[in-house]
């Protein structure tokens, strides 16, 4: 039987902040469509008094602030409104309602702009389809003219009402000087838009109110399918929101059961939890047995069944049996709520990679302003005329939107964030998955991390005509009572049979348990069954840890107690070195069973009775070398090695220290999650890099065939649209996960016994 312990601590997080930190705030932002939004809203909000650092997701729409210590909350949500844009403080929300209200009021609106400029931009079309095509005489010059202000008249709604939103955003930007994408949208369509208008007033039929109209829904068209694919990202990490329920069943001291709101039930609280429901609070299990399916919560495949004194956690769906649980953890101390935190983190905070993007996107808009500005000026010199240099300009302006750019890392970092969670990996931000991408040795801590972390009984040596039976059914009735390692071990391998009698414990030597016959067991180190008058007693070659059974002054035989290897341990080591990475144990264990354990799992560099400062050193050593280094480890003497290497790792099970050191966090399994987060790093940044080379060079290419007459400003409209879900869509990849490698190793359901071979 398996106890699911948190991995992560439970005083990270409270009701009032998911991420336990009251000095970083999240807001959800409204109208954000490109780089100069984001910087925009970064320069109107950091000027604040108080404010330490602030950052804008594009992808995710998000905005983290953080203040000074002890200071007073700023007007955060006025300064984004200034700057022309929507700023929602983000609570946590009801489990049903968490995935829901992420930008839903924003993409029924973008939907309703759409259908307006769908409808009317179509029609507006018409008109001028009937004069290009000449199905009018061309004589008749009234008609043509009426034709012509048919269709401005139609365009208005798409341009105005359709277009507002770039309309009003452009104005803002210009009063702030900071000029953006929608200032080159909303230029090249009014421009468009405004000389139709001065040529009808000259009598003239000479109008593009369709091309005005044809930008305009355009980009719109790519922005809905923009938003519903960073929406279905969102809801990916949304998901894991909204994996407890919003009530739970409180059992009152009568023994009744009332349904209640799961943020009022408190630590200490008894809830049950039926067949078929998530688990809403992190509890220990008092009454019942069952079977948990975690694979929404870590990736786990493969159910484990929990039973009494099993801690389980929320979010987690009960299979089979009732189960009734002792509150650890409310809401927002839950290991769910530190999890959706760490992720929220995450994609609140901005790629290193993010840099580059922003210094070219910064600079964009004002190029393409001076260059459309340029050639139009130059046309107009040249003699070819208002129109064409209109035309020309207004498609540069068009074409040149950074919107590509400003989604090149931080969509990537958003589907990767939803894939890794939904896989139990967690990283603590988006610089840790860049530095885990580069990681070039791993260092590896054993207890816990190669090995499964708790002892078990891995063979059994009898004597004479004993069985193993024999043997483990003596000691069983001996250790019943113990909450030793070994005496939880031999009983986890063969439930004792009751008999009466009682236990006398000899520390640091074994026990002795006596029935009310006068029978006497004795368990325990080859010299204590000795002075206790047990002949014959032979230790055992190669085993660290056994324990002596008799009956009497009868030696029946040994008890060979190890920690189990992973059963994965040695597929991921070889995987890792697949990948290119090195790959030592460090280990604060004695010799033989270090090297035992490097052995099985095919490390070479070894180095063993490490102190807390010894690993930290070798971290340092391995650092100065060159490498990149991670290290991988559980427990509490690990903190100073995480803390030190480029990047900690924590695995399932890890302590509270451990958790809090590490940058990524492996929910589930062992060191094979690990290749899996190394592989998912590395995807990650190999798409951002591509993102990057796509959008800057769209730009790069794009402009000059603009200038040069080949993109005419409707097209503009489309190829700006379809840059930026070329960038998305390639993102997406990384959430089907064809390039990162899932791991494959067998699991185990929990209530299954394993037996490892003999050391």
């Amino acid at each position: 039987m398996t106890t699911l312990d948190p991995t992560l601590h439970a005083s990270a997080s409270r009701p009032s902040d998911r991420r336990g930190r009251p000095n970083l705030s999240t807001y959800r932002l409204e109208g954000v469509s490109c780089a100069g939004c984001v910087a925009r809203i970064e320069r109107s909000v950091r000027f604040l008094p108080g404010i330490v650092d602030v950052q804008v997701n594009l992808a995710a729409r998000t905005l983290a602030v953080e203040r000074e210590e002890g200071s007073s909350p700023p007007d955060v949500p006025g300064a984004v409104r200034r700057a022309g844009y929507g700023a929602i403080p983000v609570a946590p929300l009801p489990a049903s309602s968490a995935g829901e209200q992420r930008q839903e009021p924003e993409v029924v609106w973008l939907q309703i702009r759409l259908a307006v400029a769908i409808f009317f931009g179509m029609s507006a079309m018409l008109p001028s389809i009937v004069v290009y095509l000449g199905a009018v005489d061309a004589a008749e010059a009234r008609v043509h003219w009426a034709l012509a202000a048919a269709s401005g008249a139609l365009s208005v709604p798409v341009v105005f009402f359709s277009g507002w939103p770039f309309l009003t955003r452009a104005l803002s930007s210009v009063r702030r000087l900071a000029p953006g994408m929608d200032l080159l949208v909303a230029s090249g369509a009014l421009a468009t838009f405004v000389y139709s208008v001065v040529v009808l007033a000259r009598g003239s039929s000479a109008v593009y109110f369709d091309t005005a109209a044809g930008i305009v829904t355009f980009l719109l068209i790519g922005r809905l399918l923009e938003s519903l694919a960073r929406k279905r990202s969102l809801n990916a990490v949304d998901l894991l929101h909204a994996l407890s329920p919003s009530a739970a069943h409180l059992l009152q001291v009568d023994g009744g059961v009332t349904d209640v709101e799961t943020e009022s039930v408190a630590t200490g609280a008894r809830i049950l939890v039926r067949p078929g429901e998530r688990v809403p609070l992190d509890g220990r299990v008092v009454s019942g047995t069952s079977h948990l399916d975690r694979s929404l919560l870590t990736g786990e495949s493969m159910p484990v069944s929990v039973g009494e004194g099993d801690a389980v956690e929320a979010g987690t769906l009960n299979q089979r049996g009732a189960l009734i649980l002792d509150v650890t953890r409310a809401v927002g101390e839950r290991a769910l709520d530190r999890i959706a935190g760490m992720v929220d983190e995450l994609l609140a905070r901005r790629a290193p990679m993010q840099a580059l993007a922003d210094r070219v996107a910064a600079r964009l808009t004002l190029v393409a302003l001076i260059v459309a500005v340029l050639t139009g000026i130059a046309l107009l010199l040249w003699g070819r005329g208002v129109e064409l240099a209109l035309l020309r300009s207004v498609s540069i302006l068009v074409i040149a939107c950074p919107c590509a750019l400003g989604l090149a890392t931080p969509m990537a970092v958003l589907v990767a964030a939803g894939r890794a969670a939904r896989r139990g990996i967690l990283f603590r931000d988006a610089a840790t998955i860049e530095r885990t991408a580069d990681v070039t040795a791993v260092l590896l801590d054993k207890t816990g991390t190669l090995t499964q972390g708790r002892p078990a009984v891995v063979d059994v040596l009898p004597q004479g005509a004993w069985s193993a039976e024999d043997v483990l059914a003596s000691a069983a009735i001996a250790e019943s009572g113990s909450e030793h390692p070994i005496a939880r071990a031999v009983v986890a391998r063969m439930a004792p049979k009751y008999e009466h009698g009682e236990a006398h414990v000899i520390p640091g030597g074994g026990v002795v348990w006596r029935a009310e016959t006068g029978r006497t067991i004795r368990v325990g180190t080859g010299a204590f069954l000795e002075a206790e008058g047990v002949s014959g007693v032979r230790e055992p070659a190669r085993c660290s840890t056994v324990a002596h059974v008799a009956v009497d002054e009868e030696w029946l035989g040994t008890i060979v107690v190890a920690d189990p290897v992973r059963p994965e341990a040695a597929a991921a080591i070889t995987d890792l070195r697949a990948l290119g990475v090195r790959v030592a144990l460090v280990s604060g264990d004695s010799d033989a069973p270090t090297q035992d354990v490097a052995a099985r799992v095919g490390i070479t560099e070894v180095s063993s009775a490490c102190s807390p400062d010894d690993k930290a050193e070798y971290v340092a050593a391995a650092r100065r070398t060159g490498d990149v280094v991670a290290f991988v480890g559980d427990g509490l003497n690990d903190g100073p090695a995480l803390a030190a290497a480029d990047v900690g790792i924590a695995v399932s099970g890890a302590t509270d220290v451990a958790s809090a050191a590490a940058g990524v966090t492996l929910r589930a399994g062992g060191v094979e999650r690990l290749v899996e987060a190394l592989e998912l790093a590395r995807a990650t940044r190999r798409t951002m890099r591509q993102n990057l080379g796509w959008a800057i060079g769209y730009n790069a290419v794009a402009i000059p065939f603009a200038g040069a007459g080949l993109v005419p400003p409707s097209f503009a409209a489309l190829a700006m649209a379809a840059s930026s879900l070329s960038v998305i869509a390639n993102s997406m990849r990384l959430a089907r996960g064809r390039h990162v490698r899932t791991s494959s190793a067998p699991r185990r359901v929990a209530s299954q016994p394993n037996h490892p071979a003999p050391p």
